[in-house]
C-alpha cells in the first residue's frame, strides 16, 4: 500500500478514521471560529482542548484493544477503499480490497475477484469489513470461496441516531470493537 491513505487505483478519503487527523480539523475549525468570532475564541479554545484530550484517550484505547490482536492477524481486507488511515495508524495491513475503488458501487471482474481470493488465501487474512450500509454479495462471494467471516456492520461514513455510532467517539469505539474481535479469535 502506497502512502497517505493510498491502495489499489484510488486514494482512500477516509482521513478520519485516524484520529490524528480529526485533531487537525479540531485546531483548523478551532482557528476559522476564533479568526470570525474573536470574542469567544477562548470558549473555542478550551472545546477544542477538551475533546482534543478526548480524541487522544479514544487513540490510546483503540491501540491497547489493537495490542490483543497477534501481529500476524493484524491483516484487513475491505470490500472498497476504505481502511487505510486507520490501518496506517494502528499497524495493519490491507492485503485485498475487493473494489478497488473509493466507490461501493464499483464492480470487479472475475480476474480482479480471483486476485482478491488469491491475497486473502495468500495472507491467511480471518475477515473482511465492510461499512453497514454496503452490498454484502461480494464480500459473501469472497467468504464462500475463502472461509473467512464477515464483519458487515462498521460504521465508516456516517454516524447513526443512536448506538452504535451516535457521535465520531463511538463510531470509533464500535469499529475498533468489531475488527478486533473478528481478528483476535
Amino acid at each position: 500500500m502506497a502512502e497517505g491513505g493510498q491502495g489499489g487505483d484510488a486514494p482512500d478519503p477516509h482521513l478520519w478514521l485516524d484520529p490524528h487527523n480529526v485533531i487537525a480539523y479540531i485546531h483548523n475549525i478551532e482557528a476559522g471560529l476564533s479568526a470570525t468570532y474573536p470574542d469567544s475564541a477562548d470558549v473555542f479554545a478550551a472545546n477544542a482542548t477538551a475533546y482534543i484530550d478526548r480524541l487522544q484517550e479514544l487513540d490510546t484505547w483503540i491501540q491497547e484493544q489493537v495490542f490483543m490482536i497477534p501481529p500476524e492477524r493484524r491483516l484487513l481486507v475491505t470490500n472498497h477503499e476504505a481502511l487505510h488511515y486507520f490501518a496506517d495508524r494502528y499497524g495493519f495491513q490491507v492485503v485485498a480490497t475487493a473494489l478497488r475503488s473509493v466507490s461501493s458501487d464499483a464492480a470487479v471482474s472475475a480476474g480482479e475477484l480471483g486476485e482478491v481470493v488469491d491475497e486473502i488465501r495468500a495472507s491467511r487474512a480471518p475477515a473482511i469489513f465492510l461499512d453497514e450500509i454496503e452490498d454484502s454479495r461480494l464480500a459473501t462471494q469472497i467468504s464462500e470461496e475463502t472461509g473467512v467471516i464477515i464483519v458487515d456492520d462498521l460504521h465508516l461514513e456516517s454516524l447513526t441516531s443512536g448506538p452504535p455510532a451516535a457521535t465520531y467517539l463511538d463510531m470509533m469505539r464500535h469499529n475498533a470493537s468489531r475488527i478486533v474481535d473478528a481478528l483476535v479469535q
